[in-house]
């Protein structure tokens, strides 16, 4: 009997599953379990002879386990993680190119191809290969480009040495020797190339040759004297020491400043309150501003034109609706140049504005779908056409504060892998070419290029975990601090001429307080921001986020305030949103080790025992314990779109609990309900049953009831009680700056769905955190207070500049 095909069939099924260990083992997919799961499966039942099965429903039912009446048409998890695993596939195999066979999945495909025979290399592909090239060995930053890491790039780029053979080395002399015109008779036709020979013969010919020769010596002389001129300019800024000045210092919030191109001017956003925020310019010479723009509405994000004769702003219509108006300065008139989307995260509301040199386009960011994370777009100003510029990849929060560089060519962005880390990322004007250059992850609230392009002017939280004003360059240099972090320095501008550092000086303070049976007490209060407390059940204990140190940390207390110390000290990625476990062992919280938020367990009592839930690249926020502690539900961006998982504690794999939305979950005290916010910003609360089990998903439409709805800004405004939930109103003036609004307390009971107002506590209360936690008994919440809340604008000076 004949056994040869066996063989050959039982052989190439082992190299599969070989390339396939190899694969899962590599640190690609290493970071995303979820998508080796997934090439796993595909791969097993493709051995198996199952392949006719491999439709998108099957792959969601088998591996996902999404229920009976699960419909691809409107649930893209499985698409979408066939995207992801295909990028990562690309990724992996960029670094193993000779491992084999080679698995890929193609586009509206779920089935596995194996390519076992390696690339070939044509015998005229290898002719015209260029001759070796030695690059110097220099450290480097590495790069990414289009979404991938590569380590041989960098932020310092090299021109390579080039190795000639002496086939080329000859013809280098010989043009050497052509292009010498000290003597005419060095010129012999031996030293020139053949095809050349007649055009040298002739005197007349040479001696336009001659001239044309020394007009281009010229200019090169010439352009190496303006190339050491700017090297000795940006020299001269990179080493100088800037001074620091204040420029405005207005009642309110003046924010968002930007230079005029003169270098004479200054646009900026002020809030003076209660009214909403304007836009005012203000010469540099002068000491009060003028108003630039009427509207009853809020107005944002100047930007002046090239030539300095208009300014464009954000006119705020919603906390998801921004248009972009065009001022004219000298006659006043306005234009409405296009619309732009995007509701998160809040730069994504109200995007920077960049406006290219040549005049003819505004970059900024926008959500082009109703579901999509904000991404780089350029507005044509005459057609107010928006164009793509980036895709922000799959688990990121968004690509935000668009920024071109001087010459126009360039675009930076911040990427945001998180919801407060990010890093940033530079593009060609046209959206190619996309590549990583810094890798802090941390979070940046702001950045600019230098005015000659040479690098950036960074608000980071890099280092030690203060905030402050970086100078970061292209070329490899250390970066350099230029504020000391006394100041919350934010949104640099940078001058053409490169001798001023506009920014925003910012100075916040929260308080904490306790309101139980209609008396108020004050529990934590510094001159710091102070925000997401949390009681433990037995009410001895409260844990609060406070960047009381320079960076934002995890800290403890008694009840009263008292005794308190530091929980967590990441000095710089954000912690938030602690929540006690029922039995007051662990605090589960937000973390973002790696920029992107994880959800991370600390021991109370001994918080060196600290760590990661789980470690998926996606986006997870808000964890809360179930009734019995044994599980954590939290929000993940992991299918493209916030929804809401359950994971034990033990270990295991997460659990979908919603397949159509959901941005944060809690509990009931009794295990019976599930409370769920649904919604960007707006949104409602919705209760259904708790599953018995831990791995059923649940169907939010069949068995959802609405418990309320809400406006703009409420998913940090409730919380769970006894029986039912309870949350804090903004005020109905709408006015969150104005000192004494007053926000209202309201308690619904989850089964007669009864109102009971609880009173009202003096606003406002900051917006973004999770500011609201009702306490066992529902009697009892605490709250977070606003109380200074200031921006000013700096300058960093040069010597030379002068106000």
């Amino acid at each position: 009997m004949d056994t040869a095909p066996l063989d050959m069939a039982q052989t190439r099924e082992s190299q599969i599953r070989a390339t396939l260990s190899a694969i899962l083992a590599s640190p690609v997919f290493q970071s995303s379990p979820g998508l080796g799961r997934l090439l796993t499966f595909l791969v097993e039942e493709d051995l198996s002879d199952r392949t006719a099965n491999l439709k998108e429903t099957y792959v969601g039912h088998l591996l996902y386990r999404l229920p009976a009446t699960y419909d691809p048409r409107f649930d893209s998890v499985v698409r979408v993680n066939a995207n992801r695993l295909r990028g990562r596939l690309l990724e992996y195999y960029a670094d193993n190119r000779t491992i084999l066979p080679r698995i890929t999945i193609r586009p509206g495909s779920y089935i596995p191809i194996y390519e076992f025979v390696p690339e070939s290399t044509s015998s005229e592909e290898t002719s015209d290969r260029q001759p070796p090239t030695t690059v110097q060995k220099v450290p480097m930053v590495p790069v990414e480009v289009d979404g991938q890491v590569d380590e041989n790039i960098g932020i310092s780029l090299l021109a390579p040495v080039e190795e000639h053979s002496s086939t080329e080395r000859d013809m280098q002399t010989h043009w050497t020797h052509k292009i010498s015109f000290a003597d005419n008779n060095l010129i012999h036709s031996s030293s020139v190339p053949e095809f050349a020979q007649n055009q040298i013969a002739s005197p007349t010919a040479w001696s336009v040759r001659r001239w044309a020769i020394l007009g281009v010596c010229i200019l090169v002389v010439g352009t190496i004297i303006a190339i050491l001129l700017s090297f000795e300019q940006r020299k001269a800024h990179q080493s100088a020491e800037w001074r620091a000045e204040l420029f405005s210092s207005l009642d309110g919030q003046e924010e968002f400043a930007a230079i005029s191109p003169d270098g004479l001017q200054l646009a900026f956003s002020w809030t003076a309150r209660p009214a909403p925020s304007h836009i005012y310019i203000q010469a540099l010479n002068e000491r009060s501003p003028k108003r630039l723009t009427s509207s009853n509405d809020g107005e944002s994000r100047p930007v002046w034109s090239p030539d300095g004769k208009s300014i464009a702003f954000l006119h705020v219509l919603s906390s998801e609706r921004t248009e972009v108006i065009l001022t004219s300065l000298s006659n006043g008139s306005q234009v409405k140049v296009a619309e732009l989307h995007g509701s998160y995260p809040w730069l994504c509301t109200i995007p920077r504005l960049s406006w290219a040199p040549d005049g003819k386009k505004i970059y900024t960011s926008g959500s082009i779908g109703t579901s999509e994370a904000c991404s780089v777009v350029a507005i044509d100003i005459a057609t107010g056409n928006l164009q793509p510029i980036t895709q922000s990849p799959l688990g990121s929060i968004g690509d935000l504060e668009a920024a071109v560089s001087p010459d126009g060519k360039q675009v930076a962005f911040l990427r945001n892998a998180g919801t407060l880390g990010g890093d940033i990322y530079v593009t060609s004007n046209e959206g190619s070419g996309t590549r990583r250059v810094t890798f802090d992850n941390r979070d940046i609230m702001g950045f600019c290029w230098m005015a000659d392009g040479s690098g950036f002017i960074v608000s980071s939280r890099r280092g030690d975990g203060v905030p402050k004003l970086w100078q970061l360059s292209l070329d490899g240099k250390a970066a350099k601090p230029l504020t000391d972090g006394l100041t919350l320095a934010a949104f640099p501008f940078v001058s053409q001429q490169g001798d001023r550092i506009a920014f925003t000086a910012y100075r916040t303070t929260t308080s904490i307080r306790q309101v139980s049976n209609g008396s108020e007490k004050l529990l934590i209060s510094d001159q710091s921001s102070n925000s997401t407390p949390q009681l433990s059940l037995d009410g001895k204990s409260l844990v609060y986020r406070s960047d009381r140190t320079g960076s934002f940390e995890l800290w403890i207390s008694n009840l009263d305030g008292q005794n308190g110390r530091q929980l967590t000290h990441f000095k710089g990625p954000m912690v938030n949103n602690p929540r006690w476990s029922p039995d007051g062992k662990w605090i589960a919280f937000e973390c973002r080790p790696q920029g992107q938020s994880s959800i991370c367990l600390v021991n109370p009592s001994d918080p060196s025992q600290t760590h990661v839930l789980n470690h998926w690249t996606s986006n997870e926020i808000f964890p809360s314990w179930s009734s019995d502690g044994h599980s954590i539900y939290f929000t993940s961006n992991y299918s493209g779109q916030w929804e809401i998982y359950r994971q034990a504690v033990a270990g295991g794999d997460p659990v979908a609990v919603t397949h159509d939305g959901g941005k944060r979950a809690l509990q009931s005290a009794d295990g019976r309900w599930l409370y769920i916010f649904r919604g960007e910003g707006a949104g409602d609360i919705v209760r259904i049953p708790t599953p018995d089990r831990l791995n059923l998903p649940m169907e939010v439409n069949k068995s959802a009831r609405t418990i309320s709805r809400f406006g703009p800004d409420m998913d940090g405004r409730w919380d769970i009680t006894q029986n039912g939930l309870m949350y804090l109103l903004p005020s109905a003036s709408n006015k969150s700056s104005e000192l004494d609004s007053k926000e209202q307390v309201v308690a619904i009971d989850g089964d007669t769905m009864v109102q009971q107002n609880m009173g009202s506590v003096a606003g406002p209360s900051p917006a973004g955190d999770l500011i609201f936690s009702a306490e066992a008994n529902s009697k009892s919440f605490l709250y977070v207070k606003q109380g200074v809340k200031e921006g000013d604008i700096g300058f960093l000076l040069l010597d030379s500049a002068r106000r």
